[in-house]
């Protein structure tokens, strides 16, 4: 398993985790501003499941149409979300919090790309 694929397996289950776990402090801490309800943390805690069950699919892919596979499912949610955040920016997303949060989805997508192409 190359060092990039563990670092993008890694990055993911480590964002999902702490997004799960600590909702309030790390969405805080990526865009500015803590949910402000209760809806607001579970769709934290939606991302962080699904961003902790995407690294764990790169970890544990057993052939290479599973990795190709899991690959493809995270640049697809990462796209989606670069998406989500240009909408909210556009709406009056703080500009440093859409730049962590976007900035994020984009470094995945491009490593994703690169490992889908190498």
């Amino acid at each position: 398993m190359s060092a990039i694929l563990q670092t993008l397996a890694y990055l993911r289950m480590g964002v999902g985790a702490s997004t799960y776990i600590l909702p309030n402090q790390t969405l805080e801490h990526l865009t500015k501003a803590a949910p402000s309800s209760v809806e607001g943390v579970l769709v934290g805690r939606m991302f962080g499941a699904r961003d902790f069950i995407l690294g764990v699919s790169l970890l544990y892919a057993k052939n290479p149409e599973a990795l190709k596979m899991a690959l493809q499912m995270g640049l697809f949610c990462d796209l989606v979300d670069v998406g989500a955040g240009l909408i909210a920016w556009k709406n009056g997303m703080d500009r440093k919090g859409w730049m962590w949060v976007s900035g994020g989805s984009a470094f995945f997508a491009i490593l994703g790309i690169y490992l889908l192409h190498r």
